[in-house]
């Protein structure tokens, strides 16, 4: 009996592939749209839930970042203003929306 050991493309190269195809991707989706809605919600003058919540967030991806980089290496940055994994920025702009 033998074994096949299929490789999957790394996120990385799905991304490339999608752009190429469609002239955006994932990545780039979630970098435009994510910053308009994380800019609006640190702009709020009252520091919102929402804008402290990610400020905390922001904090913890630093110390892993730090600590274990391995962890964050699918994290991307968004404006500047914080890191956020791929697969969380579809709820977090859920709930930017529903605050907003």
């Amino acid at each position: 009996m033998t074994a096949t050991i299929i490789q999957f493309p790394t996120y990385e190269e799905r991304d490339a592939t999608e752009f190429e195809r469609f002239g955006t991707s994932s990545y780039t989706r979630a970098n435009d749209e994510g910053r308009a809605l994380l800019c609006e919600a640190w702009a709020s003058k009252d520091r919102s839930p929402l804008g402290v919540r990610v400020a905390a967030f922001t904090g913890l991806v630093e110390r892993l970042a730090i600590g274990r980089p391995e962890m964050v290496e699918e994290f991307v940055v968004i404006d500047g203003v914080g890191k956020f994994e791929l697969r969380a920025i579809p709820p977090l702009l859920a709930a930017m929306l529903a605050a907003a």
